[in-house]
């Protein structure tokens, strides 16, 4: 599967936080049942996650290994 999305996505979740958001639309066969819902669910989290100051996220934790 390849997915595509924004750097805002990649700014607020690690590769692991995508995993469930496809998982819990798998099909028997491991086809995505939906990607409209993997992709909503995705956006959803992203969204949430970059409102939340504590959230230490890719972009915080790249930043922080540059001093900043």
């Amino acid at each position: 599967m390849v997915l595509v999305y924004s750097d805002g996505v990649s700014d607020n979740l690690f590769d692991a936080d995508f995993i469930p958001c496809v998982e819990r639309r798998l099909q028997e066969d491991g086809r995505v049942r939906s990607y409209g819902e993997a992709a909503h669910c995705i956006a959803k989290i992203a969204y949430k996650l970059g409102k939340d100051p504590r959230h230490n996220s890719p972009f915080a934790t790249h930043a922080k290994e540059h001093g900043k």
